[in-house]
């Protein structure tokens, strides 16, 4: 009964913070407010063998909770079943810096209790789960919101890259897919906790294809014990999620179709010690049998989050115990803009080359629609930007960087990958410029050509009608 008062408590305040009769309303999380409040198995009638969370050993896969701390590296995970629900809310309390990952997708009883041991406000939640795209309800126009509104909670973007032997579309069908936006599959049946969630698949062309996950971050405010929370849409194999698009055909084989991993570089400590990418799905041209398997290689990292990271100077400031993740997320999304640019190359190789008007128009519809997703990337790096160069000010738990631990290391990735976006944007650009001149001029040539015709017609006219109506008297 202890459990359910904590969590009715948390949906409390939040539904205080939707009270439309204060000069401050937030209707935008009217829909949290439903989520949370919506019935669901108590955890507390739930009962089995097991009274202590996973082994990390076992949890790989199933966990929903990974609480890690930055001093010691050690971790506790907390399954997807109701039950962990319980020993999460009535573990014993954390008094060191920790950060809280949470994988996949969530039901209300884990929201609840999150919320309520981990004393987080809702935009954590609001954002993650960005209710503003649910279907039937009113659209507030509150996202993206002002940059002074995501000192503590901001959002990073994860691309992963993945080819196929098996024809996807033709390039005139390219579209942009949203095969499981979470917003609707939360509530769906066939969604379980901890399965991955992809917000967009976006195809290239017939081979290639990108899919799009957040990650949504909130920092604690400065204490002995500060906390920060960061919530992956990567959970179980995307295999064993959701099903879409880029799962594996049945009657395919298991190299057909694979991710590219995030491949992370780092110049001070790129060591064979740890190899993050060992379970990522190389192309395997001999066919084992084996099930396939997407292997997204961020959904081990909660597992193994830390060892990069200067323990001692993370457990002080929040930037240095995130530096690895915002190293992860720039390095796929660097992956991401190289692909990016090879497919616009690919649409350009052909302007001025004959007068295919059809490949052309193909060409400008894929350049406007390259473009549109590189402009969205844009807003979340210029906001990662922001929150970068102001979170020493803005009351994150901080101390003053060693001379050898500058932090303009990631702010230095992040500007680079914002003006390699403007690039591209401007390379699309370029270049549907050019396709709507060779268009124009196409038509200026069709034009001239059939003024030709209806020269020499004229001619051949002003010959033979008077002729014809001569023999005709």
């Amino acid at each position: 009964m202890a459990r359910v008062s904590q969590e009715s408590e948390f949906l409390r305040l939040v539904r205080q913070r939707c009270n439309h009769d204060t000069a401050y309303p937030r209707p935008d999380l009217m829909l949290l407010i439903i989520f949370l409040g919506s019935n669901t198995k108590s955890s507390s009638t739930v009962y089995s063998q097991r009274h202590a969370p996973l082994e990390a050993s076992d949890a790989d896969g199933d966990a929903f909770a990974v609480v890690c701390d930055i001093g010691t590296g050690t971790r506790t995970c907390f399954g997807s079943e109701s039950r962990d629900v319980v020993l999460f809310t009535n573990g014993a309390p954390v008094l060191k810096p920790s950060i809280v990952f949470l994988r996949g997708y969530a039901s209300p009883d884990w929201i609840n209790a999150i919320g309520w041991r981990l004393n987080l406000g809702p935009g954590l939640f609001q954002r993650h789960l960005n209710f503003g795209a649910f279907r039937g309800f009113r659209n507030f126009y509150c996202t993206p919101s002002l940059p002074s509104a995501s000192t503590r909670v901001f959002q990073l973007i994860e691309e992963w890259e993945t080819t196929t032997n098996l024809k996807l579309s033709s390039g005139s069908e390219r579209k942009s897919l949203h095969p499981c936006e979470i917003t609707p599959k939360i509530f769906a049946p066939q969604a379980r906790i901890a399965d991955s969630v992809v917000r967009e698949c976006i195809l290239l062309n017939q081979e290639d294809f990108v899919l799009e996950q957040l990650l949504t971050i909130e920092v604690g405010s400065p204490r002995d014990d500060w906390r920060m929370a960061i919530w992956l849409d990567q959970g179980r194999d995307l295999a064993q999620s959701v099903p879409g698009p880029w799962c594996s055909e049945r009657n395919s084989r298991s190299w057909q179709t694979f991710f590219h991993p995030a491949t992370v570089s780092d110049a001070n400590n790129d060591s064979l010690r740890l190899n993050l990418h060992e379970k990522s799905s190389f192309p395997q041209f001999i066919d084992n049998g084996l099930d396939w398997r997407a292997n997204q290689n961020l959904c081990s990292l909660p597992f193994e989050y830390g060892f990069r990271l200067n323990r001692d100077l993370a457990q002080q400031d929040a930037y240095f115990a995130l530096k690895e993740m915002l190293h992860f997320a720039a390095s796929a999304e660097v992956q991401c803009m190289n692909l990016f640019a090879a497919q616009i190359e690919r649409e350009l190789h052909f302007i001025g080359m004959g007068n295919d008007t059809k490949r052309n128009q193909d060409s400008l519809l894929n350049l406007k629609y390259i473009k549109s997703h590189l402009v969205r990337h844009k807003q979340y790096l210029a906001n990662t930007v922001i929150v970068l160069q102001t979170c020493h000010r803005d009351d994150w738990p901080s101390v003053e960087a060693p001379r050898n631990c500058p932090r303009n290391q990631n702010i230095v990735d992040y500007e680079y990958l914002t003006q390699r976006v403007e690039d591209l944007v401007k390379e699309c650009e370029v270049g549907m410029t050019s396709l709507a001149n060779s268009a124009i001029l196409s038509e200026a040539n069709r034009s001239y050509k059939m003024a030709l015709h209806l020269r020499k017609l004229t001619i051949i006219a002003t010959i033979f009608i008077p002729l014809s109506f001569v023999s005709g008297i």
